[in-house]
């Protein structure tokens, strides 16, 4: 697999993946990628707050109550478990 990057102060980001068949390894990437945009909304508070899926240490359920974990803070989700593994699956979460 080549890499190629070019920096272009006048455009957006853009990837393009160029392959001879799709497969397992493309579909996976392809996933990835779309990932890095994907948001997730916990509270704190009362306070809604849209989350990177990046910035997500782990997800955890507790009494039927779903909490997401980043660095410097607690947020309940008002999502199922089950609901944020479906999401989830094929973006790097285990």
């Amino acid at each position: 697999m080549d890499i190629i990057i070019v920096e272009d102060k006048e455009s957006n980001i853009e990837v393009q993946i160029r392959y001879p068949i799709m497969n397992v390894q493309v579909r996976q990437l392809i996933q990835r990628i779309k990932g890095i945009d994907m948001k997730i909304v916990g509270s704190n508070n009362g306070k809604n707050i849209v989350l990177n899926i990046c910035d997500i240490f782990y997800i955890e359920s507790i009494e039927r109550k779903t909490f997401i974990y980043t660095k410097d803070q607690v947020l309940k989700s008002s999502k199922k478990l089950y609901q944020l593994i479906d999401e989830l699956t094929g973006l790097g979460f285990i």
